[in-house]
């Protein structure tokens, strides 16, 4: 995926925080956990997804 790829060379600190996901066995065997982790790092995610405003009258 290219712009993972471009995630990991311009982030090191992402390709860190990857590589010690990768010892997960798991995660490395799953390629839509791969896929939601590079997603959830870049900037088309949604950071208000499953947020719900609470209104409060007085």
């Amino acid at each position: 995926m290219p712009l993972a790829e471009k995630m990991l060379k311009e982030d090191p600190e992402l390709k860190k925080a990857f590589e010690a996901r990768l010892q997960d066995k798991a995660f490395a065997e799953d390629p839509r956990a791969r896929m939601d982790f590079f997603y959830q790092h870049s900037a088309y995610y949604d950071q208000a997804y499953r947020t719900y405003p609470v209104l409060m009258e007085y």
